[in-house]
């Protein structure tokens, strides 16, 4: 009887420790390996898509302007954010009813978007976050010139289930020529992804508002589950129902 308890001990710890070293594992192959196979964004085109100086600092906040920046040293081409419809808040309200995106490549479909997200408090937008897909505040709406930019949580892809807190987990899965469309005041604007890639927190270029483009930006952290890094779909408006 005490023999085969024992018995059972050492089992039991045997499969604890393999369960630990499975995950660690596991964790390891998703920090190290698989976000270390991911592709760079194309260096040499990231001037012709958002300009070669940013409108925004690189203070550690989400969507700081340069706080010297009132657009006279701006590249001609590049402007600063457009002037937003309402006042930047964190949690949806009704204004936002019916705003929804579909994304074939990653399997959405009508998933809710923010307005006028405030990304400079990361407890507003972490709040929005968890019930829908954020548009970042001063940056263009659907279907105006600019960069229409919208951000979305990853999650680890073995933890991820159906909602909006692992809903961009598989941005790295989108491909140039992908479609994203996204309705709004009962129109919807179709985008055609052109570039993808791996970003640094500290290019926030990214957020810039180019003229006489209709371009949108995908954007979420990366490792899923971590946030050393930033993945981005970027493309153009190519059609307006």
């Amino acid at each position: 009887m005490i023999e085969s308890k024992l018995n059972l001990k050492r089992i039991a710890g045997i499969v604890l420790i393999v369960i630990g070293l499975s995950g660690f594992s596991y964790l390891l192959w998703v920090y190290v390996i698989w976000s270390n196979t991911l592709p760079v964004f194309p260096s040499e085109s990231i001037s012709d898509i958002f300009g070669t100086q940013s409108v925004y600092a690189n203070s550690g906040g989400f969507g700081d302007l340069l706080a010297n920046n009132t657009g006279e040293d701006v590249e001609p081409l590049y402007r600063l954010p457009v002037e937003q419809k309402g006042v930047v808040k964190g949690l949806q309200d009704k204004n936002n009813d019916g705003i929804s995106i579909t994304i074939p490549r990653l399997g959405i479909t009508d998933a809710r978007i923010a307005l006028d997200v405030n990304g400079q408090d990361e407890k507003i937008y972490d709040s929005v976050l968890t019930q829908s897909i954020a548009h970042l505040a001063n940056s263009a709406y659907p279907g105006q010139e600019g960069n229409t930019f919208l951000f979305g949580h990853s999650m680890l892809p073995l933890l991820a289930s159906n909602n909006y807190e692992s809903i961009f987990t598989n941005l790295p899965q989108m491909k140039a020529g992908d479609v994203v469309s996204i309705a709004m005041d009962n129109h919807i604007y179709t985008y055609e992804i052109t570039h993808t890639g791996v970003v640094e927190p500290s290019d926030v270029f990214i957020m810039n508002q180019p003229k006489n483009k209709h371009m949108i930006t995908l954007m979420t952290c990366i490792p899923p589950g971590f946030a050393n890094q930033r993945y981005i779909a970027v493309g153009n408006l190519i059609e307006v129902k």
